[in-house]
C-alpha cells in the first residue's frame, strides 16, 4: 500500500478530507506506528513506536 492509498483510505474511514502525511505519496507503508489506525488499515502492521516525552523541555543554558 503507497502512503498515497492509506492516505485516501483513512480520509474515506473518516469521511474527511483533512488528512496530511509528509512524504513520497510513492513510498510503500510496510508498518503503521499508531495502535488507533490499525482498525482503519488492517492490511499494514501495527507497532508502538515511543516518540518519548512531547511535553519534555530541553535545558537552557545561561553563560
Amino acid at each position: 500500500m503507497s502512503l498515497e492509498e492509506v492516505a485516501r483510505y483513512i480520509q474515506r474511514s473518516f469521511g474527511t478530507k483533512n488528512v496530511v502525511v509528509a512524504g513520497d505519496p510513492n513510498l510503500r507503508v510496510k508498518m503503521i506506528g499508531d495502535e488507533w489506525l490499525k482498525p482503519m488499515v488492517p492490511e499494514v502492521p501495527v507497532r508502538w513506536i515511543s516518540s518519548g516525552d512531547p511535553f519534555e523541555v530541553p535545558p537552557i543554558r545561561i553563560n
